[in-house]
């Protein structure tokens, strides 16, 4: 089969770089090391949304001292990736053997190691449970990431003690989680309870401040 290749983007030119896993992986060692290789186990691309001159996003899962990461790469236009570390290097928060926070001055290019993540600030309140989600679950001690959308919206398992699903929480960077959950709420008051056949997830809670939204469990 021909390979295919994508026209250049003088906009975001480090395109075809961050959408190859090898040299995804030279570059992170030399940054993980302070500029000498540092033993990365695997790299393998998940999840790309790219839009045409304007914006590259690229998620990766990464191996490294026996640990499995998510990594998300967010590439910036003419230099602008050096302002987007200035501001996000604060608040950044640890997670395991690798810096929280890269930044590749080559590429103009920013990684996000979940749960930190460029728009989704409260999705480390969300997979270690701050008290106020915990109140909504009772038993709920810690979460599971299901899936991740960098900077979009992210699902996790809320588990109990014994690693027992106890809900699903979906974080979002946009109003549209508070929508889901009207939407849930509106669906479930309609739905006739008695049907065996038909089973919407039922919303347990939707936290404002966390842009959270809690579902039940449902088998199937």
């Amino acid at each position: 089969m021909a390979q295919a290749y994508l026209a250049p983007d003088p906009a975001l030119p480090q395109r075809d770089l961050l959408l190859d896993s090898p040299s995804v992986t030279a570059h992170l060692s030399r940054l993980l090391g302070n500029g000498k290789p540092s033993a990365i186990d695997r790299c393998e691309r998940l999840r790309v949304n790219y839009q045409i001159g304007k914006s590259l996003r690229v998620l990766y899962r990464i191996g490294i001292s026996g640990a499995t990461l998510m990594v998300a790469a967010r590439g910036f236009r003419n230099g602008c990736g050096a302002e987007e570390y200035r501001l996000a290097a604060p608040v950044a928060v640890s997670c395991g053997p690798t810096r929280p926070l890269l930044h590749d001055p080559e590429l103009d290019t920013v990684f996000w190691t979940f749960p930190n993540d460029r728009q989704l600030v409260h999705l480390r309140a969300v997979s270690t449970p701050a008290p106020e989600l915990r109140s909504l679950v009772p038993r709920w001690s810690a979460s599971r990431l299901i899936r991740y959308a960098p900077e979009k919206s992210a699902t996790l398992a809320c588990l109990d003690d014994a690693g027992g699903i106890l809900a699903y929480a979906k974080v979002g960077a946009s109003p549209q989680v508070e929508r889901d959950f009207q939407r849930y709420e509106a669906l479930g008051r309609a739905l006739p309870s008695s049907d065996p056949h038909l089973r919407l997830p039922r919303a347990i809670a939707y936290s404002d401040h966390h842009r959270t939204l809690v579902l039940e469990p449902v088998p199937g």
